[in-house]
């Protein structure tokens, strides 16, 4: 539990310090990590992370039972089936958060205007909070993507009986957020503390990975080629969500509840679009095990 939540402590002793050695003043340094970051983006990119918690349940007794029977083909089908289906929901929950971060953050939290202090008690800056906000939950994607995903392989390394396994991975992602944390501020500024993540992350994964392919032998092509077509679907998703920006604009300029039924018509029309898109390329239907067909042809009944 200590080392899955390094990142977090990481975050907690030394960010705030690091951004300040940029030049940003400690008031605005603290704000940024201590409401910004460890409250009100956190709890958005929660939203997808939840996934994780079912599905690592949910897999345990499927593979537990292969291996007592000594199905290996099974137990490399649940693992490949988990990963894909977890994969298939967070990718375009995260997208929508990426493309509606201001009007989601607006909608939450409003747009208020801070001033912050030098040590001399002097107001030296003064912001409007949603821009903050903004740019930093689009980063945090990454968390909501990456965060969704590692602690899956952690479950199903366990699940498989590989249990000091993952104590090495995530031993060795949190020396990669330690060290990079310093360095990706240093590049970055604010929004150094995803991206040191996401170098952590896919530490975690890789070694994952190695482990499990070299006590399952996983082949991973069918995998990926599924990956491949939902990037293709949020990337002409994405197009779908531009020309829409263009014609209706920014929502936040409607106030946080008369915004509210046009975003929620966006968010709709983009998973909608990812969903068409994604089921063009058969990936629903394998997952899943569902018809399209057989449900259109029930509903004119």
């Amino acid at each position: 539990s200590i080392i899955g939540y390094s990142s977090d402590m990481v975050d907690l002793v030394f960010f705030s310090k690091t951004l300040e050695s940029t030049g940003v003043i400690a008031s605005l340094s603290n704000y940024i990590y201590g409401t910004i970051i460890a409250m009100h983006t956190k709890k958005v990119v929660a939203i997808p992370q939840i996934l994780c918690v079912g599905f690592s349940a949910s897999l345990i007794p499927y593979i537990t039972t292969a291996l007592e029977n000594k199905d290996f083909k099974q137990v490399k089908k649940h693992i490949r089936d988990i990963l894909e289906c977890v994969i298939y929901i967070v990718l375009p929950l995260s997208c929508c958060l990426f493309f509606f971060s201001k009007e989601v953050m607006f909608l939450l939290y409003g747009n208020p205007t801070f001033g912050f202090e030098d040590a001399l008690g002097n107001t030296v800056l003064t912001i409007q909070q949603l821009d903050y906000e903004d740019y930093l939950m689009k980063f945090r994607v990454i968390d909501s993507i990456f965060g969704t995903i590692t602690p899956l392989f952690t479950s199903i390394l366990i699940a498989c009986r590989l249990r000091k396994e993952p104590l090495i991975a995530l031993a060795m992602g949190t020396v990669t957020k330690l060290v990079g944390l310093f360095i990706c501020v240093r590049l970055f500024g604010m929004a150094g503390s995803s991206i040191s993540n996401l170098f952590s992350f896919i530490v975690i994964i890789l070694i994952d990975l190695y482990y499990l392919n070299k006590a399952y032998h996983i082949n991973w092509t069918y995998t990926l080629r599924k990956i491949l077509f939902m990037l293709v679907s949020l990337l002409l998703t994405s197009v779908v969500y531009w020309i829409m920006y263009m014609v209706i604009g920014d929502l936040t300029v409607y106030g946080r509840m008369g915004m509210l039924p046009l975003l929620i018509f966006e968010g709709f029309v983009v998973l909608l679009v990812y969903l068409l898109l994604t089921a063009f390329f058969q990936i629903p239907q394998s997952l899943f095990n569902i018809s399209f067909e057989k449900i259109f042809a029930r509903l004119k009944r």
